[in-house]
């Protein structure tokens, strides 16, 4: 994330990326292939949404559909409990397109972030 960060604009101490994993590290996930980490995902619910908080793959898994399919199911569970599935995604992070393919919608923006939510199509 830190390339993606720093095109952004962002760049942050080896203290605030710390700071970054341990905010709401119980509700991270790693991402396995067979028996292989592949990447992870940090995903909060509440009462009316899931909200993405990171979504990560290592590049030489990407493109392969992971990503996709770890949204896929977050998407089946958000509609069994009637609730909004959400994110946000740097403005030039290419996985929006992948977001955007997926059904996700842009419904704010900040100077680096786009908010997005899940719509069934």
């Amino acid at each position: 994330m830190v390339e993606h960060l720093e095109n952004a604009g962002i760049y942050l101490s080896n203290d605030e990326h710390r700071s970054r994993v341990d905010k709401g590290f119980d509700a991270s996930y790693i991402i396995m292939q067979s028996d292989q980490r592949v990447g992870l995902l940090k995903c909060f619910e509440n009462e009316k949404a899931f909200e993405i908080a990171q979504l990560q793959i290592l590049p030489e898994f990407q493109g392969k559909g992971i990503g996709r399919e770890v949204i896929s199911q977050l998407i089946i569970k958000a509609e069994a409990v009637k609730k909004t599935l959400t994110l946000k995604v740097l403005k030039k992070n290419p996985a929006r397109h992948l977001y955007e393919r997926i059904g996700f919608t842009i419904i704010a923006q900040d100077r680096y972030e786009y908010d997005m939510i899940w719509n069934k199509t």
